[in-house]
């Protein structure tokens, strides 16, 4: 694998392991979603093969993100009532409406138990991106890529796509994204999402044809610290004039939405490749582990939320509170213990990676059988 190759591994696994920070309820989350979700979105643009037929770009989606997609939800269909039944879900929502000693959780769902016909209607909604189940919250950015990938093969089969093309989709996407729910309210928000994410998209497109990442790799390391502190601060300071949050398509106007994302895209990248340069050289063992962790994004943002419960079940015995706040979603938080964060942190991400690890080696004993 080359050098760039594992940059921008390093980015992936140094964006997932921040989105798990956020559901994690770190203490600067909002600093986080400034910039996070625009650089999984940046990366996908930057690294999507635009020279494929229109028909192997739609097998490639399918294969690598459809199938996530769908897989993970009949799983988490076929087990919700045994979720139900192990307290993760519950109906009683004022249980979880108040706070006790303090803890209270960011979220409230109310869910019931599945019949057999619902457990088929919601595996078949699956497959039209309308999951309803609580641990696929965050798959909004696999349904998003899809869709702004199918954007793409439609555009290519009209023969209407090039570098000319792409740059007016960058602009017209992020007005339309912007503008569109203020003047089309009743339209589906995903409409708007896809709009303001592909945006951001064809932006990484752009940026590929500038080879912004290799310019970035070259620069000396001293001015990648350098660069990489600056966008630090900068992104603190714009904390205060606003926040971001893609899933809900929601940011302060257009600029803001430029301006934060591209300080966290050169952070990121700034960052990536610093630990590249200084792990390859002194601990290969942390390379290795970040290059693991970003070629299995996947299993991390499908199975983190699941892997929180492991650490709630933990606080409820420590703290002697309820069994009802299993169902706390997606974690127990309390000001005067925010330590548990890094916990829930290292959980969402080490866990996934442990079992898809395990799985691989029973696949491997299987084939060698």
């Amino acid at each position: 694998m080359d050098k760039r190759s594992k940059e921008v591994d390093i980015a992936k696994a140094i964006c997932i392991i921040l989105v798990v920070m956020g559901h994690a309820s770190c203490p600067f989350r909002e600093w986080i979603y400034l910039f996070h979700v625009a650089m999984f979105f940046w990366l996908s643009g930057y690294l999507f093969n635009y020279n494929r037929e229109p028909f192997k770009i739609v097998y490639k989606t399918m294969r690598s993100l459809y199938i996530w997609y769908v897989l993970a939800n009949t799983l988490y269909v076929i087990f919700h009532n045994y979720f139900f039944r192990l307290g993760f879900y519950t109906f009683e929502t004022n249980i979880l409406n108040g706070v006790y000693n303090g803890y209270r959780s960011p979220y409230v769902l109310s869910e019931s138990l599945y019949d057999i016909k619902v457990i088929i209607v919601q595996i078949l909604k699956g497959l039209l991106f309308h999951s309803k189940e609580q641990f696929m919250w965050p798959s909004w950015f696999i349904k998003t890529l899809i869709l702004i990938e199918l954007w793409i093969v439609f555009i290519k089969l009209l023969k209407l796509y090039n570098h000319i093309t792409n740059m007016v989709l960058c602009v017209v996407c992020l007005g339309i994204g912007y503008l569109g729910p203020q003047i089309l309210p009743i339209i589906p928000d995903t409409i708007w999402i896809c709009a303001s994410c592909g945006s951001i998209f064809f932006a990484g497109s752009l940026c590929k044809y500038l080879n912004i990442i290799e310019k970035i790799s070259n620069l000396n390391m001293l001015i990648q610290i350098i660069l990489a502190v600056i966008n630090i601060l900068f992104l603190i300071t714009m904390l205060k004039y606003g926040n971001i949050e893609l899933s809900q398509n929601r940011f302060v106007n257009p600029l803001f939405l430029i301006v934060a994302s591209s300080a966290g895209i050169i952070m990121i990248m700034c960052t990536s490749s610093i630990i590249y340069k200084v792990t390859n050289k002194k601990c290969r063992i942390i390379e290795q582990l970040l290059v693991f962790i970003g070629q299995n994004t996947l299993p991390v943002l499908f199975g983190h939320l699941l892997c929180f419960k492991l650490i709630t079940i933990v606080i409820i015995n420590v703290y002697s509170l309820p069994e009802s706040m299993k169902a706390a979603f997606f974690t127990l938080v309390n000001k005067q213990n925010y330590f548990w964060w890094i916990i829930y942190s290292l959980d969402g991400v080490i866990l996934p990676l442990v079992v898809l690890y395990f799985f691989k080696k029973t696949q491997q004993k299987e084939m060698i059988k």
